[in-house]
């Protein structure tokens, strides 16, 4: 057996994480790079340094999940190379702050909850291509514009992501998050390389049966005035990406 193996677990309740989710959040939060074999190598200097195994892996999971999460409250953490942090985490001022794998998994049990009423709300119709609808096409060039200003390119597949995040919760939703009263709210969205901190502050800010009645709303209106202009999930362009793929 392998020493990154041992950051899997067969059997997971919702407390444990899986090396494949930890590899996904430093993507999201830290840097788009492939994190198994860093994660693997810091449990190898773990084991080696303490001879346990699982003491190992515990301290692997708890410099990861803190890797992850502090950028997104203190920019300055971010190193170069992105991996440093990792290695670094256990000397580091604010790991003892808090419970960052207890956070994680809260973060985790969200997403959980996200996932399930974006399938909800991508059931009740889809705009594909987007473009047709001029409030779907004007809530995604202001999310390029944000990208934009971030210093990314909007390309493939930035692009891609995010105009599947208006396909998903449509252009009223999306778009209203930009109105005067949520400058502030965007300002703090950590990074743009992915629509993820934009989809949680859409959450923030709605409920779920709100999201499904503004969606309903949108959909019936579209259809209305052609209802050529919205297709099943099924016969979209991006069938994966809706069948719970997004690509971020």
């Amino acid at each position: 057996m392998s020493g990154g193996s041992l950051l899997y677990t067969d059997h997971m309740d919702q407390s444990e994480l899986t090396i494949e989710d930890f590899n996904r959040y430093l993507k999201i939060y830290n840097a788009n790079i492939d994190w198994v074999p860093h994660l693997t190598k810091l449990f190898d200097q773990l084991k080696n340094k303490s001879g346990d195994a699982m003491r190992a892996k515990n301290e692997s999971r708890e410099h990861a999940a803190f890797t992850i999460l502090y950028p997104a409250q203190d920019k300055n953490a971010l190193t170069d190379p992105p991996f440093k942090l990792l290695f670094y985490a256990q000397k580091h001022d604010g790991r003892g702050t808090r419970d960052w794998l207890a956070e994680l998994v809260k973060v985790a049990k969200k997403d959980k909850e996200i996932k399930e009423i974006r399938e909800e709300l991508v059931q009740l119709g889809i705009v594909d291509p987007i473009f047709y609808i001029p409030r779907w096409r004007q809530a995604f060039l202001w999310l390029m514009d944000q990208v934009e200003g971030s210093g990314l390119e909007p390309v493939h597949p930035v692009n891609k992501n995010f105009e599947n995040l208006v396909k998903y919760y449509g252009g009223t939703i999306v778009g209203s998050l930009f109105e005067p009263q949520f400058k502030n709210q965007i300002a703090k969205i950590p990074n743009w390389r992915t629509p993820y901190f934009f989809e949680h502050l859409i959450h923030k800010t709605y409920k779920k049966d709100e999201l499904v009645k503004i969606r309903t709303h949108d959909i019936q209106e579209i259809r209305g005035q052609d209802a050529s202009k919205v297709v099943n999930a099924k016969v979209s362009t991006d069938r994966n990406a809706i069948a719970g793929n997004p690509g971020f």
